[in-house]
């Protein structure tokens, strides 16, 4: 490989669903600008829902009723999910939007790895329904908005079990940590610039189909604890 002047075929600029190259690149910044607002919304509904828990659990009778603070946990959950999978997507979108700019092949698998450790560290903290929670959910939201929250979940956690390991090596031994120069060297050689737009975009689009399920979640919770 040449790390200087060797031009990197870039996977992006052939488009993908007849998707010219620039409109990847102005997306990331209006998505950006969404993910930020989401941000703001989904702070102000994580305080107030800590602080109605916090005064439950302070044994404040007027904070709410002990029908209310099993959704209201609930609803926390969720709440904690989408404000983890909204940091990871405003990470991802300036990695990704400067990989989509990479001209050269050691510019491009920067990123590439950069992306990869943020892949690898949100593989955790996604909320589980179970028991009395789960059949809660299912009661409050129905059937169908659990499914699809359920469904995507679960493609990701496949995709983590075909992938992680390339992911967790990438951290472990080029990015968030080093390991000996020629280990290093060899783990980003072998970054395929055709495999790794496969990998980012299926992850992406998980990611993505994961967020939108939450939406009704949260539309259907919040009706149903100002209802109580």
């Amino acid at each position: 490989m040449n790390y200087i002047d060797r031009l990197c075929d870039h996977p992006w600029k052939n488009g993908r669903n007849d998707t010219p190259f620039e409109a990847y690149v102005d997306g990331c910044e209006k998505i950006t600008d969404g993910c930020l607002e989401q941000l703001d919304v989904i702070s102000e509904i994580r305080a107030s829902l800590e602080k109605q828990i916090s005064e439950f659990e302070s044994g404040n009778p007027e904070a709410c009723s002990k029908e209310q603070i099993e959704v209201i946990r609930l609803y926390k959950g969720f709440a904690d999910t989408e404000t983890r999978l909204i940091l990871f997507e405003l990470d991802f979108l300036i990695a990704y939007k400067h990989l989509l700019l990479s001209k050269t092949d050691w510019d491009y698998r920067f990123f590439v790895r950069r992306i990869y450790t943020l892949m690898h560290e949100t593989r955790e903290g996604f909320v589980k329904p179970t028991g009395k929670a789960m059949n809660l959910l299912k009661e409050t939201i129905g059937e169908d908005s659990f499914s699809g929250y359920e469904r995507n979940r679960k493609y990701m956690n496949q995709f983590f079990q075909n992938n992680d390991t390339l992911f967790k090596k990438v951290r472990d031994k080029s990015d968030a940590h080093k390991d000996d120069v020629e280990i290093q060297i060899k783990i980003i050689e072998d970054i395929s610039v055709k495999d790794s737009r496969k990998l980012i975009e299926e992850f992406f689009d998980i990611i993505s189909g994961l967020s939108v399920t939450l939406f009704p979640i949260f539309a259907t919770l919040l009706k149903y604890i100002k209802g109580l």
